[in-house]
């Protein structure tokens, strides 16, 4: 199994995922297709049409939109990907760039074969944590954590991410806000996995910016984590684990 998350801060997610000339990843792994893609500030991105209409939910309340969507079919540079793209803003009128999508192979199966689940922060200022649960494996989430670090919304997502969660375990990845050695104290069994590389290689000049990419899982380490060069003027790294 193989993941990669990005917060692509705006960026058109099917141009510039799983693309060798702007990933920047070490040519052996330059064509790494992942089963599952975690999306954070997608903003309103129609998948070149394989959005599907909205469908009404409890957990992205006002001020948010209060839905979420399908993705059936997208194509991400020649492969087919299923997911969910969930909407969201902070503010009334607000903007959505801080939308949330989670995709898998579509070769894997249809949204019947995963269906969504979400945690909602209680924070109208706050995003969702969403995740699917297949039929055989384990449950992933993608996870966008408040601005500058909130150990208390991370711990409270971890939590339930793992209730009602497979025998197979839970795998929770995304821009998480802080760096590896604030991260705690961690729930009981819950590890975490980082690419090594946590400052952001952006434009701003600062070296010292909060890393985004954390790994959370209860199946064990993964045998191999990087992160992409700096893409397309974004200072957040695309990263896999595989």
């Amino acid at each position: 199994m193989s993941i990669a998350t990005w917060n692509t801060q705006g960026f058109n997610p099917l141009t510039y995922t799983l693309n060798q000339n702007q990933q920047n990843f070490p040519p052996a792994t330059h064509n790494l297709v992942p089963d599952y893609i975690c999306f954070q500030e997608v903003g309103n991105a129609n998948y070149a049409g394989a959005l599907g209409p909205a469908i009404v939910c409890a957990w992205n309340p006002a001020p948010s939109l209060g839905v979420y969507h399908q993705i059936t079919n997208a194509n991400i540079n020649g492969t087919l990907y299923n997911g969910y793209h969930i909407p969201w803003r902070a503010n009334v009128p607000g903007n959505q760039r801080c939308s949330l999508a989670i995709l898998w192979r579509a070769a894997l199966g249809g949204h019947a074969v995963f269906p969504i689940g979400a945690w909602p922060s209680g924070n109208a200022a706050r995003r969702p944590i969403v995740w699917v649960t297949p039929v055989a494996g384990p449950r992933i989430g993608c996870i966008h954590a408040p601005a500058g670090g909130n150990m208390v919304y991370v711990t409270n997502a971890l939590n339930a991410i793992a209730v009602g969660a497979p025998a197979a375990g839970w795998v929770l990845a995304g821009d998480i806000n802080i760096e590896p050695g604030a991260l705690g104290p961690l729930p009981v069994a819950v590890n975490q996995q980082n690419t090594g590389d946590w400052t952001h290689h952006g434009t701003d000049g600062d070296p010292n910016t909060n890393l985004d990419y954390i790994f959370h899982h209860t199946v064990g380490p993964f045998a191999n984590a990087q992160s992409a060069g700096n893409l397309v003027e974004s200072d957040h790294l695309q990263c896999r684990f595989s």
